[in-house]
């Protein structure tokens, strides 16, 4: 179990009691994925020995043709600048998903409720304003996995393939607990 994990759950919590949601909380492995918007997965990872709390959504997958990835990449590199389109969070590539992800990291002893919720508030409102910018090479959004996030480190593709959730999983068991369009309530 991650050093800060209780505590990021109880932060989860919070943000859930704000958007209307069951419980949220990281599963065994550290990671709270859960669905907002239409189609967009949010992800919380907060790995094993550290203080940092990683934010991730993708948000734009790496086009085949090599002209619309030029393109995709010039708009990602454009929204990224000064971190004003970005809401301080980063565009990034993700190889093994091959996407464009949005993420950010945290120090979890820094987070109290209200900088943990306007955090994770900026984050979505990001996320929801430049995924249909980025997007305009076309794709299907990524599934993330708990193999995608923990693959390099892990080396166990097999046993975690199964995605931890294509809506909310409030009690971890990797099925959808909820409706991914209180999120949007959360936005509000």
């Amino acid at each position: 179990m991650p050093a800060h994990q209780h505590r990021v759950n109880e932060l989860l919590n919070l943000l859930a009691g704000r958007a209307g949601l069951g419980e949220l909380h990281l599963n065994d492995l550290g990671i709270c994925t859960f669905q907002f918007g239409s189609d967009m997965q949010f992800v919380i990872e907060l790995p094993p020995a550290t203080d940092e709390l990683y934010l991730m959504a993708p948000l734009a997958l790496i086009p085949p043709d090599t002209d619309e990835a030029h393109a995709l990449f010039r708009r990602s590199l454009k929204a990224n600048y000064r971190g004003i389109e970005t809401g301080g969070a980063t565009l990034t590539l993700h190889e093994s998903l091959n996407h464009i992800v949005l993420w950010r990291s945290a120090h979890v002893p820094s987070l109290d409720g209200p900088s943990f919720i306007q955090m994770v508030e900026r984050f979505l409102a990001a996320a929801l304003r430049l995924a249909p910018l980025l997007d305009k090479a076309g794709g299907e959004p990524a599934e993330v996995t708990t193999c995608d996030i923990h693959a390099n480190a892990l080396r166990d593709a097999e046993a975690l393939s199964a995605p931890v959730a294509t809506g909310i999983d409030a009690d971890g068991d990797g099925k959808d607990d909820g409706n991914g369009e209180c999120m949007r309530q959360f936005m509000a």
